[in-house]
């Protein structure tokens, strides 16, 4: 039987805390945040985390550090420019700072979920590197494009729908390449955060990204050049 995590209570209270940036939050609000909000979002993830690791058994499970809250949010502003009031981000190793990474975030806001797949903590000088890489091998990432996990949840027709707002860099074969991250964006409307499929939504997405992170990762590998010692 399907549980159903987050309730409409719950809603009500992601979209009070939403109100007023956490910057500038009082004991009152904090107080608030700590009660209504993140205790929730921990159980969900506490579920969620062994099926993950079913997938993949790699996943990062130390839920500390991949958690996602007010306290540490400037970190893991998404590549949209958003922030959620809670969210995680699904990798298979340790963040680190200035370490490229793959894997997927998400977050919620009142109205939706922000989803984001790809490779997190590219430098910005790497980024034409990795168009370079799409060019040459077009045909190997339109393949990845018309697989059915990705396209039933990055794709264009996807169950994630594809967002572009002012700021984001998109590329011509339909990348976003932006503040330090390569891969796919997009959002999920927020009437699935109260429905007991969205652990489900959730893997989906992360096992439709998974095929087109190790793809984009070979884009940062060191370029092996070969030459002849003549004597």
């Amino acid at each position: 039987m399907k549980q159903k995590f987050f309730s409409d209570k719950f809603m009500r209270a992601l979209g009070r805390s939403y109100l007023v940036p956490c910057n500038m939050w009082n004991k009152e609000d904090e107080d608030f945040y700590t009660k209504n909000i993140l205790p929730v979002f921990r159980r969900f993830m506490k579920d969620l985390l062994p099926r993950l690791k079913k997938c993949d058994g790699s996943v990062n499970d130390n839920l500390k550090e991949i958690l996602i809250t007010c306290a540490n949010r400037s970190f893991f502003e998404l590549p949209t420019g958003e922030f959620a009031e809670v969210g995680a981000i699904i990798t298979q190793q340790h963040v680190v700072e200035g370490m490229p990474v793959e894997g997927m975030v998400f977050g919620f806001t009142p109205k939706k979920i922000v989803l984001a797949g790809g490779i997190f903590g590219v430098e910005d000088h790497r980024l034409e590197q990795i168009k370079g890489f799409l060019t040459e091998q077009t045909e190997k990432y339109t393949l990845l494009q018309d697989n059915e996990d990705f396209a039933e949840s990055f794709g264009k027709d996807g169950f994630c729908r594809p967002t572009n707002p002012l700021g984001v860099n998109t590329c011509a074969q339909g990348l976003v390449l932006n503040k330090g991250f390569a891969g796919c964006v997009g959002y999920i409307p927020g009437r699935f955060i109260t429905d007991d499929i969205l652990p489900d939504i959730i893997i989906a997405h992360y096992k439709g990204i998974k095929a087109m992170n190790r793809f984009l990762n070979k884009a940062l590998k060191p370029i092996k050049v070969s030459c002849e010692i003549t004597v």
